[in-house]
């Protein structure tokens, strides 16, 4: 039994977290049972999800049961946590609280990886391995296309955008790449999160792309308002 546990990817952990885990550190929090309850203090490069609130490389006092996430991906479970602290008879759930859980040796708790043990006993409602923007209509993708393509990993885009632009002479021309442009910046307004996110996938952390984008739809809704406005004086005046 001990009043601190470390998690990680690194061996020397009391948790180990598989390597799989890209974005989870060596030594990636700690857990502590002191006077005022648990405390988890997050150390990585990344931080930790305690519910829906982000901690990074600070300490907060966390309550049995609360859903702890390392970065983006990796679920802790409070059986390992119990066991390891010695706080499992404490804290025992019954049969309909905790579904399919089947009580491991001690030695399990060595290596510790969730989607191979305790499938069943955390069960989350929402999908953290999938950036929170995929619902979200992305106002860069859609006003800034060819620019936001270039930084994106869709360079073509700005390609295509000059390529159409510099068709002009004809009027039917003019107005059908008006028309394609449009559709394109739809397109990638709608479904630009999720294609950006496989060309970066691997290469960046859920939380970072979210801000990331989210920026962008910031910068390209201020830009297209601006836009408008200039449209709308220059029309009525």
């Amino acid at each position: 039994m001990k009043n601190t546990i470390k998690i990680g990817l690194s061996n020397s952990n009391d948790i180990v977290v598989d390597r799989s885990f890209k974005n989870v550190s060596d030594c990636h929090a700690t857990i502590s049972l002191t006077d005022k309850g648990y405390l988890f203090k997050d150390h990585s490069a990344n931080g930790s999800y305690i519910n829906d609130s982000f901690v990074h490389n600070t300490s907060v006092i966390i309550n049995h049961g609360d859903d702890i996430t390392l970065s983006d991906s990796y679920y802790l479970n409070w059986p390992s946590i119990d066991m390891l602290l010695g706080t499992d008879n404490v804290f025992a759930q019954s049969d309909s609280e905790v579904q399919g859980y089947i009580e491991p040796q001690q030695s399990d708790f060595v290596v510790d990886d969730f989607h191979t043990k305790y499938k069943n006993v955390v069960k989350k409602s929402k999908n953290l391995d999938e950036p929170e923007c995929f619902g979200s209509f992305n106002f860069g993708a859609f006003f800034l296309t060819g620019i936001w393509g270039l930084f994106n990993g869709f360079w073509w885009l700005l390609v295509v955008f000059i390529g159409l632009n510099a068709m002009n002479g004809d009027y039917i021309v003019e107005m059908g790449s008006a028309v394609v442009m449009i559709i394109i910046a739809f397109v990638f307004g709608f479904c630009g999160n999720k294609w950006a996110w496989k060309q970066c996938k691997g290469n960046c952390s859920i939380s970072d792309f979210d801000k990331k984008q989210q920026r962008w739809s910031s910068w390209g809704g201020i830009i297209g308002l601006i836009s408008l406005v200039i449209v709308l004086a220059l029309y009525f005046y």
